[in-house]
């Protein structure tokens, strides 16, 4: 890449490309410290925040909304793609189509692993009304039967997992002083999980987060994607991934 540049500069033997190439490699290398020799002639980042911005920059601009729902489809659950994740939609002009990707990820995995019944559970319990949006307040609901169960079954830690994935989601919607549901009304709690579903639960809850933490970053979106993303925030199965209004397009 280095030699590619340099050949086009004026006054430059071609004869000696190579060598200088070499030369300012290294002087990156020592004097700048953005690349490092991992082994002989194989270079990389010095630290990740590079390869997460340029890897970011590089999806933003190709303004395909095919990548972007490979991203969200392939790297949605993988910490390793978080930063990717959020710097690629603060990148992008238009943020919705990359945002609806991840929440139709999120109802896929809803159905394929067959927990659609406990957030139907959850919408049957939201039929009594709450001081709070229905997003909020099924977020709550689940908080409180997760924090019952956890009590009365051995596999804690899993249910540790998904209540902090609870509390950082009611933290993102500024409501992190909101009451427990469960203080005005009575909340039916006997819903057994087995780990198998817990799990895909957990990964469920993970990728919500990871989408309420991108509605709530420096990106762009709509008004109208905003309310509806946060408006279907746990309510499976959601029978269209598709704002009710005409979208905006990433093109724009």
């Amino acid at each position: 890449m280095i030699a590619d540049f340099i050949q086009h500069l004026p006054e430059v033997k071609e004869t000696k490309i190579e060598a200088d190439s070499e030369v300012i490699l290294k002087a990156i290398e020592s004097q700048h410290g953005i690349l490092v020799e991992r082994a002989a002639n194989i270079y990389s980042f010095s630290h990740l925040t590079f390869q997460e911005y340029f890897t970011a920059l590089y999806i933003a601009n190709q303004l395909d909304t095919k990548v972007l729902s490979n991203l969200a489809d392939r790297y949605l659950f993988d910490d390793k793609w978080r930063e990717v994740i959020l710097l690629t939609a603060g990148m992008l002009h238009q943020a919705d189509d990359f945002l609806w990707a991840i929440r139709s990820k999120l109802s896929k995995l809803a159905r394929n692993f067959n927990i659609v019944p406990f957030f139907s559970h959850v919408n049957k319990i939201m039929s009594k009304e709450t001081p709070y949006p229905p997003y909020v307040s099924r977020v709550l609901i689940m908080k409180y039967i997760f924090s019952v169960n956890r009590a009365r079954e051995r596999n804690y830690l899993d249910y540790l997992q998904v209540i902090e994935q609870c509390e950082i989601i009611v933290q993102k919607i500024a409501l992190a002083a909101a009451p427990a549901l469960a203080r005005d009304h009575t909340i039916p709690s006997d819903f057994s999980f087995d780990p198998a579903a817990l799990q895909s639960i957990n990964k469920y809850f993970k990728g919500a987060t990871m989408l309420v933490e991108t509605l709530y970053s420096e990106c762009y979106i709509s008004r109208d994607s905003r309310h509806q993303l946060l408006e279907s925030l746990f309510a499976e199965p959601l029978t269209q991934i598709e704002p009710k209004n005409q979208r905006h397009s990433l093109f724009q």
